[in-house]
């Protein structure tokens, strides 16, 4: 799987950012990462999620 297809499930951007799962279900939409939904299971790109990162350094 090269790294463009990669995605994240809830629990490992969860981990990533050091936050519960319950956070990253209210707050996905809120701070505008995309989602690829998989039945009822939330995928996020591994490209869009480090795009928010750096787009969102302090």
């Amino acid at each position: 799987m090269s790294k463009s297809s990669q995605c994240l499930t809830v629990g490992q951007l969860a981990d990533r950012w050091q936050k519960s799962d319950k956070w990253i279900y209210s707050n996905y939409r809120r701070i505008g990462l995309k989602v690829l939904p998989i039945g009822q299971q939330l995928r996020f790109p591994l490209w869009e999620v480090e795009a928010w990162e750096l787009a969102n350094l302090r």
